[in-house]
């Protein structure tokens, strides 16, 4: 299994630099050839072999320089200043009792309540 797999590598490669050879017809003849090279092979081949050259793709994994930065970024963006975070929540709740007051009051005068 594995010796054929190394044979198609081997005839993907090849077919990737030679391309392939494809007839030239006109009035249904067969007048020449022209090679068709395959741009999707020739990418996938060398994001394979050569991923971290030719691939969009970063392998992050734990222990890599960029992975351990961003990580780090994050962390301290996460951890912020818990009193701001509370201040901030505790507003929002306070204009949403507010407001919530404001429509029972307005409620209450529809229904001709009084104050």
């Amino acid at each position: 299994m594995d010796l054929g797999v190394a044979r198609l590598e081997d005839c993907a490669l090849a077919r990737a630099i030679e391309g392939e050879e494809r007839p030239l017809v006109a009035r249904g003849e067969v007048i020449g050839t022209w090679r068709k090279h395959n741009e999707a092979l020739v990418m996938f081949l060398l994001r394979q072999r050569r991923s971290g050259r030719h691939s969009d793709r970063v392998d992050l994994k734990p222990g890599n320089a960029v992975y351990e930065r961003l990580k780090a970024e994050i962390l301290a963006d996460a951890a912020g200043d818990e009193d701001e975070i509370h201040a901030s929540i505790n507003a929002k709740l306070d204009a949403m009792i507010a407001r919530k007051k404001s429509l029972a009051d307005w409620d209450d005068l529809a229904a001709g309540k009084p104050e």
